[in-house]
């Protein structure tokens, strides 16, 4: 039977019923998590495609698709979760959460006439879907929810990670500058405008921050060595924790003060965004969504589907880390070849103890200058302040009105 014959799947016969997914995937070769239009090169396309190719949903926009986090380009998740309306193997309503009946369901309305055959199980929605997603992007769980849930609503909290090398940064200055961001702030200078979807509000509450080395390692001085900043909070602006990151990066290589974090913050001290440019999206990743047990009871976790995961993970793993460890011992041979050759004969710029060439792949190499030209954040030019920033956008349909009337008169 050919394409053009092949009887086309009948989702009318089955309800429907809202879930949520935990989603993980390495967001470095993708152009963000949310679907563009001039892009299929997007995690929610690929989801969206595999939904659409398992016969879950018709459309994505039948199916009711929300998100929790957007994510930028470049980055990446252990634990998004989206929430959809897909097709399931169940009939009975009362006995399922989130299952409902289609206007235009055409299915049974019982198990079997007169008797009482138990309920067929649930799709296996996760296998399902991980049969046909890309290796990078991986569904490690479901969950039944109730017709209100809303992944991005009734989150409680977000929280995100951000690694970084040690290098010569100064770990305790960032864990002081990192407190100032501890609660309700306007924030709309550690963030980039997204006016046009929007958003004017930038007051965001934050939770939480810490630093510490990655995967629980002991502290150590060693530039090779790695850390983590993990921020926790209720939502969080766009680019505002590349933001943050940057500011960090520059108290910790004592180019400010940790109080330039308080600064910024007091709208009445710093009324207009100082210019300075996001940190690299490759490090950070969005790695735990919150919510209530009355909002998302539990996790359906299967031990066979996360081995699966597991082993995948740990063929990338092997892979990155093998090809790590070639070039450490690469830049260890030429590290100790440096190190006894004549100070007078070395650069002024002596890259053994001073990481600034570092920071060009984390976006900052505009800030590795030298010390006498580095301009402080709090005397850098501005941005056009918030209100400005408004007062132009809305002005603009009427200014469009006038050049479209003096066109029409000129004619």
């Amino acid at each position: 039977m050919n394409e053009t014959t092949k009887k086309k799947f009948d989702l009318t016969k089955f309800k429907q019923r809202h879930i949520a997914l935990k989603i993980l995937y390495f967001g470095w070769d993708y152009d963000g998590l949310a679907d563009q239009a001039n892009s299929e090169n997007t995690v929610e396309y690929h989801i969206i495609t595999a939904l659409i190719k398992t016969c879950l949903i018709e459309s994505r926009q039948k199916s009711k698709f929300n998100r929790c986090g957007r994510t930028d380009k470049g980055v990446s998740s252990y634990g998004q979760v989206i929430d959809l309306n897909v097709r399931s193997n169940l009939i009975d309503e009362t006995q399922t959460l989130g299952l409902f009946t289609p206007d235009d369901y055409t299915g049974p309305t019982a198990y079997a006439d007169g008797t009482m055959k138990p309920p067929p199980d649930e799709l296996k929605y996760v296998d399902m879907l991980n049969g046909v997603l890309p290796t990078d992007i991986r569904v490690i769980a479901w969950a039944p929810v109730g017709q209100e849930f809303s992944s991005r609503f009734s989150c409680q909290s977000r929280s995100y990670s951000y690694v970084f090398p040690k290098g010569d940064l100064c770990i305790e200055s960032m864990k002081v500058a990192s407190k100032y961001l501890i609660g309700s702030h306007d924030f709309r200078n550690l963030c980039s405008f997204d006016l046009k979807n929007g958003v004017t509000n930038h007051v965001r509450t934050i939770y939480s921050t810490s630093i510490r080395p990655v995967g629980g390692a002991p502290s150590t001085d060693s530039q090779y060595s790695f850390y983590e900043f993990i921020i926790v909070g209720r939502g969080f602006l766009y680019h505002q924790i590349r933001c943050i990151m940057t500011i960090l990066f520059l108290v910790a290589r004592k180019r400010e003060v940790p109080e330039v974090v308080r600064d910024m913050l007091d709208i009445n001290k710093c009324p207009a965004r100082p210019k300075y440019c996001p940190a690299s999206p490759l490090p950070l990743s969005l790695f735990d969504c919150e919510y209530s047990v009355e909002d998302l009871k539990e996790w359906q976790y299967n031990p066979k589907t996360l081995s699966n995961v597991y082993k995948r993970l740990k063929q990338l793993w092997l892979v990155y880390k093998t090809k790590t460890v070639m070039i450490e011992r690469a830049l260890f041979g030429i590290e100790a070849k440096l190190d006894v050759c004549d100070p007078a004969e070395r650069q002024e710029d002596n890259v053994l103890h001073n990481s600034k060439s570092d920071w060009k792949d984390f976006g900052l190499e505009h800030d590795s200058m030298s010390d006498s030209k580095y301009i402080p954040i709090m005397r850098r030019q501005r941005e056009d302040s918030l209100e400005k920033k408004l007062e132009t956008m809305n002005s603009k349909p009427k200014k469009l009105k006038r050049d479209l009337q003096d066109e029409a008169n000129n004619q």
